[in-house]
């Protein structure tokens, strides 16, 4: 069999080692205020009734350093099969350790259209956007936040929606990837947007290695990529 001559081994061994510090490193293009990711007891796409109804579910961490402000949001994009008469289900407190009086609200928007991929025809449907805010449910002092002082994540819960209407049949492993947008602050009150990618499957799916690994850290990197913007506030005119 063939052998790498041992200098050659070393030096293989010295770059993939410098990859993979570079992937992992927290570096500002990477660091996320919001994580957003598909459930840890489920494969993130499940059928709830009929033919089923289908149900998108996703799990979202607040990373040491930042905090989530009153109307401060969360959005995924792309949603198929989903519009204004889908059902959804987000924290309110007092669960999920919210503050008093908090909690997130859904606004759904339609989008556009597209073909759903099974069936036979398959059926056009619904794509929309939908828009998780925090907000007060009543009075509230206007510096509520949820913050995270570090070291580890925070759990802010889990998000579902539902498709509209009975769908054909996705059958095991397909899935999705899609789209969202947070809008958090840092501690010290600076906005910021990050905009990553979600991958969520209906059972039978097998996730990828890097996948895995990058989830059991707890980083935030998607593998389609990051868009960071960083607004400093505008300081007060004498």
């Amino acid at each position: 069999m063939f052998q790498t001559p041992r200098p050659l081994s070393r030096a293989g061994v010295i770059v993939l080692a410098a990859a993979l510090g570079a992937m992992l490193a927290p570096t500002d293009a990477q660091a996320a205020s919001i994580i957003i990711t598909r459930p840890p007891s489920g494969p993130g796409i499940t059928p709830v009734a009929g033919d089923p109804v289908y149900r998108y579910s996703f799990q979202a961490y607040l990373n040491p350093g930042y905090e989530v402000r009153l109307f401060d949001s969360i959005t995924i994009e792309g949603l198929l099969g989903v519009n204004g008469s889908s059902p959804t289900n987000q924290p309110q407190s007092p669960d999920g350790g919210l503050p008093t009086n908090t909690g997130w609200l859904a606004n759904k928007q339609v989008t556009g259209t597209d073909v759903w991929p099974a069936g036979s025809p398959a059926p056009t449907v619904d794509v929309s956007s939908v828009k998780f805010t925090f907000a007060p449910d009543d009075v509230v002092p206007p510096d509520t936040a949820i913050s995270n002082v570090g070291p580890s994540l925070v759990n802010l819960g889990l998000f579902t929606i539902d498709t509209y209407a009975d769908l054909p049949d996705l059958g095991p492993g397909f899935s999705f990837t899609f789209r969202y947008v947070v809008r958090a602050h840092l501690l010290d009150g600076t906005p910021d947007t990050y905009i990553g990618a979600v991958t969520l499957s209906t059972a039978g799916a097998v996730p990828e290695p890097a996948s895995v690994f990058m989830l059991g850290l707890g980083a935030a990197a998607p593998a389609l990529g990051v868009i960071r913007r960083r607004r400093r506030r505008r300081r007060a005119t004498a």
